[in-house]
């Protein structure tokens, strides 16, 4: 049985999952394609998973193919049986493909993605095609030119405009496109196909929209008048000014120092946009409240010292009695307690704010759970329960 908590999934495949085996998933992010045997999408329901691009239901006797499939006469010429398959990428026709080919090495391609085809051949093709939700795009004598970019890509005005023609652009990934791009640069691609996650400003969706041509694509969108807050930022009250009347947008915490007054901060950021939390002294608690745009942004109000652990950190016994007492510990990555560790000095301890993972021998489960303020993460016994980031293809 697999357990524990996932980043983001490219592919999460279920053809083969049974219920048991997904008991233990506790939670998983966002998922660009669902892949389930037929009848087999009720498991969905049995998880729970951010936003989902697409659910593919595979049938029995059909061909998955999660690649480009170029279909040439040399391909037609090799297959034993006529095709059946179902695509979730490109599925491009060359130009050597005849009427006869197609009738007699084709059953059916059920398509998710986009089809490129020969104007010529459209009727022929289309006959022998069932559409899921893709597209199908007609070439003629041009040569169709696609970029392929795979991980994380940074899509910029510069990089368009440096592009000797119209294009194709393919992303299996993140694709990101920077604040410069206009609707004038994006309209030198033809299309777009991105197997994941865009985060985009809002002016720009309905323009990448219409380019879009695959089904399994998760948009971001940020706000056009809020500033983009890429990392952990951390203000003291001298520092606000230069946030003055600036909407934030981020995902990653916001810490304000105890120094912080209420009076210059109602003066300064007027919005903020965030999926992760943000950390304030109980005098400004009720003002940031009211700056949160989202009622699920976690406010932490705490007046006394605190520990963030970011990355990995295991602490024995000794090392939290270095703690000063009710100190309190914000955990976004991990922590492992020793099998020292007393309770005694894990009682020391103020409130933990457990947003990642933390791992405890059995007899300390009871304890920590007594500390916790805010549980947004996991305490786990064993090592092996430890949760995953982002990943390509998940098989469960």
């Amino acid at each position: 049985m697999m357990s524990g908590k996932f980043g983001n999934v490219g592919v999460l495949d279920l053809r083969e999952t049974k219920e048991e085996a997904i008991k233990g998933i506790s939670k998983i992010g966002n998922v660009g394609v669902v892949l389930t045997r037929q009848g087999g999408s009720h498991l969905l329901h049995q998880i729970s998973i951010g936003n989902i691009g697409v659910v593919v239901e595979v049938e029995e006797g059909y061909e998955l193919f999660l690649e480009d499939l170029q279909i040439t006469r040399a391909y037609l010429e090799g297959l034993e049986h006529p095709l059946k398959a179902t695509t979730t990428s490109v599925v491009t026709f060359d130009r050597d493909v005849t009427k006869e080919m197609i009738q007699q090495c084709i059953a059916d391609i059920q398509y998710y993605g986009q089809v490129n085809i020969p104007e010529e051949l459209r009727g022929s093709i289309q006959t022998r095609m069932t559409d899921r939700g893709g597209n199908i795009h007609g070439y003629n004598d041009e040569d169709i030119k696609t970029i392929t970019k795979k991980g994380t890509f940074r899509l910029s005005k510069s990089y368009l405009e440096n592009l000797d023609q119209e294009i194709h652009m393919e992303v299996k990934g993140v694709l990101y496109i920077e604040d410069d791009v206009d609707e004038a640069s994006l309209q030198r691609m033809s299309s777009l196909s991105v197997k994941g996650v865009i985060e985009l400003r809002s002016r720009l969706e309905p323009i990448v929209t219409t380019l879009l041509t695959s089904k399994s694509t998760v948009l971001e969108l940020i706000p056009d008048d809020y500033y983009v807050v890429p990392k952990t930022l951390k203000l003291r009250d001298q520092q606000l000014s230069f946030w003055k009347h600036k909407k934030l947008f981020t995902e990653k915490p916001i810490f304000f120092g105890k120094d912080v007054a209420r009076e210059r901060l109602v003066t300064t950021i007027t919005n903020i946009k965030s999926s992760s939390y943000i950390v304030g002294s109980s005098e400004i608690e009720d003002v940031l409240y009211e700056l949160a745009d989202d009622l699920e942004t976690e406010i932490l109000a705490i007046d006394n010292d605190f520990i963030v652990v970011d990355g990995k950190e295991e602490w024995d016994d000794k090392a939290i009695q270095g703690v000063d007492e009710g100190t309190s510990i914000i955990i976004n990555g991990s922590l492992t307690l020793a099998e020292d560790v007393q309770k005694e000095t894990v009682k020391t301890l103020g409130p933990i704010y457990l947003f990642g993972k933390m791992y405890v021998n059995s007899g300390m489960k009871l304890v920590v759970k007594q500390k916790l303020d805010v549980d947004h993460g996991s305490i786990r016994t064993e090592k092996n329960d430890e949760g995953t980031g982002n990943i390509g293809v998940l098989r469960i």
